[in-house]
């Protein structure tokens, strides 16, 4: 299994769910997705400094006290939200390709990730470039960091540099989101298209996992 594949596969496994998840009643499970339905929707709109939660709450149908019990503020929901669209994003992933670790896979998920990323891109870039950048920050690099310790950069990073194996990980983790960030800033025309922007991703990834090394 590649680096990436283990990055898109165990972040949507029911035992890596947070227990607050795993303990939800339906009803509230049905809440807590219209909160993040209509964040996506007013994030995708403005900005996240300019939407409160009592605005989030008034779109999404829910009480007042039924959005203050789950979360603290509204970089805290967009946070939230973005963390569980990357996550579906993997999920989406993993079930569209066959299992290969070769550089045509890898630039086959690449490919997939930046259109997926694409789709979202009015929300992706509100929320990465808004007051809660650094929260979705730490928790997509705690996931892809995690998760590439069993894949091909993980596995030979551990052989050549074992003490310093996370700091490594967390900066190609940290790395690639920054990548991320800049590119939802652009027109995304010429280098910067969709197709252009998995090749880099890509050739990245290649670059830093050392194979042209050998």
């Amino acid at each position: 299994m590649s680096d990436f594949e283990a990055a898109c596969t165990a972040g949507l496994r029911p035992e890596r769910q947070s227990s607050m998840e795993k303990k939800m009643n339906p009803r509230t499970q049905r809440a807590r997705e219209a909160i993040m339905d209509a964040t996506r929707k007013l994030v995708s709109e403005r900005s996240v400094a300019d939407i409160s939660l009592t605005e989030i709450a008034e779109a999404a149908g829910v009480s007042r006290p039924t959005i203050y019990n789950q979360f603290k503020d509204t970089p805290s929901l967009v946070a939230a939200t973005s963390e569980q669209m990357m996550r579906r994003l993997f999920k989406e992933i993993n079930e569209q390709l066959s299992h290969d670790d070769n550089e045509e896979y890898l630039h086959k998920m690449m490919e997939l990730f930046v259109e997926g990323v694409y789709e979202q891109r009015l929300f992706a870039r509100n929320a990465m470039w808004g007051p809660s950048a650094t929260e979705i920050t730490a928790a997509v690099v705690k996931l892809l960091s995690a998760n590439m310790r069993a894949g091909y950069v993980g596995q030979r990073l551990a052989v050549r540099a074992p003490e310093q194996l996370d700091d490594c990980l967390d900066a190609i983790s940290g790395g690639a989101i920054w990548m991320l960030s800049k590119w939802l800033t652009t027109d995304f025309k010429g280098e910067n298209t969709p197709a252009r922007m998995a090749d880099r991703f890509t050739d990245t990834l290649l670059a830093l996992s050392l194979r042209k090394t050998d």
